[in-house]
């Protein structure tokens, strides 16, 4: 039985407390995210970098699909900065503290969890693109039906990834079709 499915007996609360190896830290955190069904609360220490990531809010450029999919499940906030000198020998990196209390559902209502997943992936795939330029290329839609979805929902598919906010890629995953349309069946749909 693995994590996922385990839960404290007698009605516990299961904490995990963590100094998360730098090079394995995301992966790692990730699989706890996904086991949050047997976690209450998780204070990690991770590279700064990393923490960052989980962290930030819309709008900045550490903004991804890590903290998208990271805040949907859990309320997350950096407790401390530990720096280099708190080590020996002292990393190259700085490293930070970061708590993570798991919801007990996602903070968004979806009818499709893994597709919310996809979507914000795809979106973020390519930062440097508009949002309907990296939702056809990373979903394999045609820009036309991208950019449609992502206007019905209400969002400018001239935005970027970094400034939508989770309610904003829930809305933006219940308009995105599910079956990719070739070019051809896009034009033939709308004759």
């Amino acid at each position: 039985m693995g994590l996922r499915h385990a839960r404290a007996s007698g009605g516990g609360r299961v904490l995990v407390v963590g100094n998360l190896p730098y090079s394995v830290g995301k992966p790692i955190l990730e699989a706890l995210v996904e086991a949050r069904t047997a976690i209450d609360e998780m204070a990690l220490m991770l590279q700064k970098e990393v923490a960052d990531r989980l962290a930030a809010p819309p709008g900045g450029k550490v903004y991804g699909a890590l903290s998208v999919l990271t805040q949907l499940y859990c309320d997350v906030r950096l407790a401390l900065r530990v720096p280099p000198a708190a080590f020996s020998p002292p990393p190259k990196v700085d490293s930070a503290v970061v708590h993570l209390r798991v919801l007990p559902g996602p903070r968004v209502s979806l009818a499709d969890e893994h597709r919310f997943h996809v979507v914000v992936r795809a979106a973020f795939a390519q930062r440097r693109k508009m949002l309907g330029n990296a939702l056809a290329a990373g979903l394999g839609l045609a820009l036309d039906a991208a950019r449609a979805a992502a206007a019905s929902a209400g969002v400018d598919p001239r935005r970027r990834a970094e400034t939508l906010t989770i309610d904003e890629f829930a809305a933006l995953t219940s308009r995105v079709p599910s079956h990719p349309r070739s070019n051809d069946e896009t034009a033939r749909a709308q004759v």
